[in-house]
Order: C-alpha cells, then sequence, then structure tokens
C-alpha cells in the first residue's frame, strides 16, 4: 500500500461506534501495515467465501438452508472488498458508473 507522506486512509474496520475510521499515514507506519494485513485476510476469505458459492451452485439443487448463509458471508466479503477498494483509490464513491 506504501504511498505518499500525508496520506488519508480507510481502516479496513470502522471504530467502536461503527463510524468509518481514518489513518493519516505515510504508508509504512505500523498501523499502516496491520491495516494492509487485514486487508489481504479479507480479500483471501472473499475468494474462499466465492470458490465456495461457486461450488454451492455448480450442485442441482442447493437449498435455502446452504444459501442463507452464504449469501450474508458474501455480502460481508462484498462489503469488506468495496471499502478496501475505497480506501486505495481504485473505486471513487463520487464516479459516474
Amino acid at each position: 500500500m506504501s504511498a505518499g507522506a500525508g496520506r488519508v486512509r480507510i481502516l479496513p474496520r470502522a471504530d467502536g461506534q461503527g463510524r468509518t475510521a481514518l489513518l493519516l499515514t505515510d504508508g509504512d507506519g505500523p498501523v499502516s501495515r496491520l491495516a494492509d494485513r487485514m486487508e489481504v485476510a479479507q480479500l483471501g476469505l472473499g475468494e474462499r467465501l466465492l470458490a465456495k458459492a461457486r461450488a454451492t451452485l455448480e450442485e442441482q439443487r442447493p437449498t435455502v438452508r446452504e444459501l442463507r448463509p452464504l449469501t450474508g458471508q458474501l455480502t460481508d466479503a462484498l462489503a469488506d472488498t468495496v471499502l478496501i477498494a475505497v480506501s486505495r483509490g481504485a473505486l471513487r464513491r463520487d464516479a459516474e458508473p
């Protein structure tokens, strides 16, 4: 993630009150490195959930009991991925589709 000095970064988790947590960073401090590791773990979990979803959907008739928790997990993983993309500047919230 290392970027220029004085960069504002969205951390991968909200603060204790549900607000977006921001970090003013040079991109190489201990909190930045911890956030980088968290993002790698979150994206890895998303990849594993995607593989699980594909395998589940390849079954003849997945049940609601199989799909309901998977849908919730995929929703959480997608939310994490969007937050990471916004934080890294790869996705601008104000951009037109």
